[in-house]
């Protein structure tokens, strides 16, 4: 589960034994039972301490991953419930000779106004629907162990206050699974009818899932289920497993028959076969293709023109120049788009914040041809996905950020050759009427050529970096104080670092945020083993907040924003 999912249950499920646990302590000093009572008071103490820690480690997770400043607000006022708690413990242990009477307290999240409950509980839920996760398997009977989603039912069973608001908020059951093939497929159907009942008539998101195989009667199925319940759609994604092309086509089909224009506000599709990246066109004047949706323009432009998160992954429909204007959130990957119909899209996107890409760009107009570049004055985010590092020119010169502050994350399978990409004029264009503030950079080559620098010096307002499977090995430029001089976040994530290179470094930056995860440590060429706590000492001479990681998937909120911007 996630951190705000651990915590939100914690406060309740942690806090009512304590509040049982507290009383019984009373009662047992009251009673004079000595040997129980340090037990209760132990388990108390080891309570206390573990709501204590996942409070902390979530308070960095929780904003940037929802700002919800409610959310943050209940989690400060329970640490301070907390410190009450603990200055009683402190008491109960230096006056155990003495009857003590605690009273019990229960969570400050329950004191909270019933919509205000159910707004933070709702961020759970959106949470753990995004997460639910379905294989593709090709034995559709092992998926009948596949258990239908908890929630909201996990968070109606923590107490009865919890109960009444999970109950009595239709929007809570509007997140709907759909297995459409495999064995399990009956009971999510069931399921999916039950919350649709308890919805009311919230607006709703639906994720299809295909894992198995499918025939005809499968594709049937679901528009007649589809059908009754579309226009009520909000989000619609249609990723899950493997979906066949029948299937994404059968569910955009009925959505523009049954569907009303203006309602969806999210789409996210992936479209499994090759060559059909524009399957979505206006009528042909030749003879209709099998797998061709037609749509007239104006179609297009009432059903699409109302998305603000659009995820596209093995397509590219066609449209024209208002259909997506309303578009936040664009990402497109697997496929090929010409480059001057990406600038017509890119040019008529206003509104547009994030920016993932990871398409072929074809018929691309020959370098140093003049070209004006898409003005996207409230970008704040490009990922450029596993594309060639000689090829990132075709993208970036078609970009126009405008002066507010960008993150860039780039993922290239070729950085031997970067120096070619920042010495070219169409980068350096780029990186000039670019405000980047933050950059990913994802490879697996050792950093020792001179492109690194060279790029990070086109970077003068840097202030956070991440590099992920590098060696940092050699001495580099970096650490003289002409490169990057405003960073003050770096993170490192399965990267071979030369530990006195790393110090010479951080010695020679302000480093103000440090963290490393799964990391190799050398010293002379010489791989040294160290643990996570003996290399935060060291490095916490250098860096006031520092922290290394091993293994698994950290609760680190500035861990988590690199991979939600780089994902």
């Amino acid at each position: 589960m996630s951190a705000v999912v651990e915590v939100l249950s914690a406060i309740v499920d942690i806090q009512d034994p304590m509040t049982s646990n507290r009383q019984r302590l009373a009662n047992l000093l009251q009673e004079r039972q000595w040997r129980e009572a340090r037990t209760a008071y132990s388990d108390l103490i080891e309570d206390c301490m573990s709501i204590r820690y996942l409070l902390e480690t979530v308070l960095a997770d929780v904003v940037p991953a929802f700002q919800q400043p409610l959310v943050l607000e209940v989690i400060r006022t329970e640490l301070e419930h907390l410190d009450t708690v603990g200055s009683e413990m402190q008491l109960a242990g230096i006056l155990f000779d003495n009857a003590i009477v605690l009273p019990p307290k229960k969570p400050f999240i329950n004191n909270l106004p019933g919509e205000l409950l159910a707004r933070i509980l709702q961020e759970v839920v959106v949470w753990e629907f995004r997460s639910f996760f379905i294989m593709w398997h090709e034995d559709g009977d092992l998926l009948n162990t596949i258990k239908l989603p908890q929630y909201p039912l996990n968070l109606s069973k923590v107490c009865v206050y919890w109960h009444h608001t999970v109950n009595s908020t239709p929007a809570m059951w509007s997140y709907i699974q759909v297995v459409v093939s495999g064995a399990c497929s009956n009971r999510f159907y069931g399921f999916a009818s039950t919350c649709l009942r308890l919805a009311s008539n919230a607006p709703i998101s639906i994720r299809i899932h295909q894992p198995t195989d499918m025939g005809r009667h499968i594709v049937r199925r679901l528009t007649r289920w589809l059908a009754p319940i579309i226009a009520r759609v909000y989000s619609l994604d249609i990723t899950g497993g493997y979906p066949a092309c029948g299937l994404v086509q059968s569910v955009l089909r009925a959505w523009l028959e049954y569907g009303t224009p203006g309602t969806l506000g999210e789409l996210n599709i992936r479209y499994p076969e090759v060559n059909r990246e524009r399957f979505i066109e206006p009528p042909p004047s030749s003879k209709p293709q099998h797998w061709r949706i037609n749509a007239s323009p104006s179609q297009m432009e009432a059903f699409f023109s109302s998305i603000s998160v659009l995820k596209l992954n093995g397509l590219f429909a066609r449209w024209n120049n208002q259909t997506y204007r309303g578009v936040t959130y664009l990402e497109l990957r697997t496929g090929s788009v010409r480059e001057s119909q990406l600038l017509e899209v890119l040019s008529n996107l206003p509104k547009l914040v994030h920016f993932s890409f990871g398409l072929r760009i074809k018929h691309k107009k020959p370098r140093g041809t003049s070209l004006q570049p898409a003005h996207l004055q409230n970008l704040q985010t490009l990922n450029l996905l596993a594309m060639k590092a000689s090829s990132t020119w075709s993208i970036l010169r078609l970009l126009a950020p405008g002066p507010i502050k960008l993150t860039l994350a780039l993922e290239a399978s070729d950085f031997r050759r970067c120096a070619r990409v920042t010495e070219t004029s169409e980068a350096q264009e780029f990186f000039s009427r670019s405000n980047v503030i933050g950059c990913y950079i994802r490879g697996q080559y050792e950093l020792k050529e001179e492109w690194f620098p060279s790029a990070l010096s086109y970077l003068p307002n840097l202030h956070s970096l991440c590099l992920s499977n590098f060696s940092f090995l050699g001495l580099y430029m970096i650490s003289g104080l002409d490169i990057c001089s405003q960073l003050r976040d770096l993170c490192l994530i399965c990267c071979r670092l030369d530990l006195m290179e790393l110090q010479k470094l951080l010695g020679s930056h302000t480093v103000e945020i440090l963290r490393l995860r799964n990391c190799q440590i050398f010293s002379l060429g010489n791989k040294i083993e160290m643990t996570a706590e003996e290399l935060m000492e060291q490095l916490s001479l250098f860096v006031k907040d520092v922290k290394c990681y091993k293994g698994g998937s950290p609760r680190d909120g500035y861990l988590n924003r690199w991979s939600r911007i780089a994902y």
